[in-house]
């Protein structure tokens, strides 16, 4: 029993390809040889650039950054070795020595061996950079001078830089 209210399916024309009988579509799981291609192409393309980024690296021995507080870190094979605000910024003079930790009483965090005697030495702190990765290193500091009770010369370190 027909509907008349339906109307009746139409099987849509053949073209010339189902005519013939051969195949419209190709199957995925087959693989096509320029899909291949292009898969090589971008896995040898993302070898290039991994390899090149590393050679980059290791032939720079480091770089420069800035800290989120401003401050610029040198680095040398992955070892800091300067750190601060630029040398332009502090008008007192630099002072030279061997960092060692301990301040004087109270006052500074780290010292400066100038070689000269404890009344001769810089007692340091900084406000702006970690003075303990450069412990045991002659070091070339500027900050700024501040007065102090004990201490011959307190320093507000702001730059260092290591010498040796």
């Amino acid at each position: 029993m027909l509907d008349p209210n339906v109307p009746p399916v139409v099987p849509a024309p053949m073209n010339r390809a189902q005519q013939e009988g051969k195949k419209i579509l190709r199957s995925f799981s087959q693989g096509n040889s320029a899909t291949k291609k292009i898969y090589a192409y971008m896995v040898v393309g993302l070898v290039v650039i991994l390899v090149g980024g590393l050679t980059g690296k290791l032939l720079a021995g480091g770089g420069t950054s800035k800290t989120s507080n401003g401050t610029e870190v040198v680095t040398k094979n992955g070892e800091v070795t300067e750190a601060g605000a630029p040398e332009g910024e502090f008008t007192d003079e630099p002072a030279e020595g061997m960092l060692l930790a301990g301040g004087m009483e109270d006052e500074g965090t780290h010292h400066l061996d100038r070689g000269m005697g404890p009344q001769k030495d810089v007692y340091l702190f900084s406000t702006s950079l970690d003075l303990s990765k450069f412990e045991g290193k002659k070091v070339k500091v500027w900050g700024h001078s501040l007065t102090s009770k004990r201490a011959p010369w307190l320093m507000d370190v702001g730059r260092i830089t290591v010498l040796e």
